[in-house]
């Protein structure tokens, strides 16, 4: 079968979305009109392609596309890579305020096989791991949020709690919904969550000092984050082996090319457990760290179809040039169905940090979140007031 470079794209791209538990790929050939052929009428032809089509059909089962039926890599990837983005407007670093905390970011979460600072590096690893293996540690995920967050050391008194918890509590609540039609890609996210945090010990340095250390803060809370994503592709065309006619005087090909339509439902629940710090320099520029141990619930589900004519080719040598053969609109196709669904490793621990700068009370700052035991890694880009 001739296939073309973009045969690893396709497995990349339909392995976006934790790929494929359940795979049908259905072949049928085309009704051959007008001719004749190089000499050959369409009824030869005919028979050729009808014979031919059993082979073809091996020849896809045998292909790269029938590797998509086992993904499980990247099913449990891409429900990881949702976990890992539910951090959009994160407050770490700024515990400690008086009276409130308002903070609008978003967030970035990808699972590679490795991590590293040269992009180029991962990819290649990516696609080492697609040609050995069809099946690769590759998810990613993303979120907004708009995150309000209360000082409520007075309610403490009210509901019995002063004497056992002495220092500042916090709760902070987030919510964020968008989504974005461009072309033949839409994107939908919405992400909602609470959160308490309490400080385990409170901040050193006035407000006029040169270095001021905001403490240390442990916190929980739930943060739930959900993806939805519909593609449609277009693909590198498939040819089949050429079907002798006639040897050294007439051949014959198939091919079709995969318009697929891709629909993505990506749901984390996270229930976060961590600790953090923070340390501003010259009341301007803030710089934290934090380490936590995610709990994480959620699937990740995929369904990918694919409708595409098939086409009649004829050449009379085995390697020339194929002319396109006239057949009958919609007489013959491929159609592929695929789906699969993942679920997330249930534990995810990481480590925090930030830098950033404080206008006032006006922060402005960049957090990374890296998971070490599953090389995953997010990026968190936020800002908003604290006072």
């Amino acid at each position: 079968m001739k296939k073309t470079s973009g045969i690893l794209f396709i497995i990349l791209i339909l392995s976006a979305g934790n790929l494929f538990a359940s795979l049908r790929i259905q072949l049928t050939a085309p009704t051959v009109q007008g001719g004749p052929y190089n000499g050959y009428d369409a009824a030869t032809i005919q028979a050729a392609l009808n014979a031919g089509i059993t082979q073809f059909q091996t020849e896809i089962d045998n292909s790269d596309l029938s590797s998509l039926n086992n993904q499980d890599k990247m099913a449990t990837s891409f429900a990881d890579a949702a976990g890992y983005s539910a951090y959009s407007g994160s407050l770490d670093g700024y515990q400690g305020y008086d009276l409130f905390a308002f903070i609008a970011g978003v967030s970035t979460g990808i699972q590679v096989p490795s991590i590293s600072l040269n992009a180029q590096n991962m990819i290649d690893d990516i696609e080492n791991e697609l040609k050995e293996n069809k099946d690769a540690s590759v998810g990613a995920g993303a979120s907004g949020s708009i995150n309000l967050g209360l000082n409520i050391t007075p309610l403490k008194k009210k509901i019995g709690l002063r004497r056992v918890l002495r220092n500042r509590m916090y709760i902070n609540f987030k919510y964020f919904t968008f989504s974005k039609d461009i072309e033949d890609y839409s994107f939908e996210t919405t992400t909602y969550g609470i959160g308490l945090n309490y400080q385990l010990i409170d901040r050193k340095g006035g407000r006029f000092r040169l270095f001021k250390w905001t403490g240390l803060s442990v916190g929980t809370g739930f943060i739930h984050n959900k993806n939805d994503i519909t593609m449609k592709m277009d693909f590198d065309e498939y040819r089949s082996d050429p079907i002798v006619i006639q040897a050294d005087t007439m051949y014959a090909q198939m091919g079709f090319t995969p318009e697929t339509t891709f629909n993505l439902d990506i749901t984390s629940n996270v229930i976060p457990v961590d600790i953090s710090t923070s340390l501003r320099i010259l009341w301007i520029f803030n710089f934290t760290l934090g380490a936590g141990m995610d709990f994480t619930f959620g699937r990740s589900k995929i369904k990918a179809n694919a409708v595409s004519d098939m086409k009649a080719y004829y050449c009379n040598t085995e390697g020339g040039t194929y002319t396109e053969i006239e057949t009958a609109p919609g007489s013959g196709g491929a159609v592929i169905d695929a789906d699969t669904s993942g679920e997330p490793a249930l534990t995810h621990f990481r480590v925090t940090a930030g830098a950033g700068i404080c206008l006032g009370p006006v922060p402005v700052d960049v957090k990374v979140n890296y998971y070490p035991v599953d090389d995953g890694v997010s990026v968190n880009v936020s800002t908003g007031v604290v006072w």
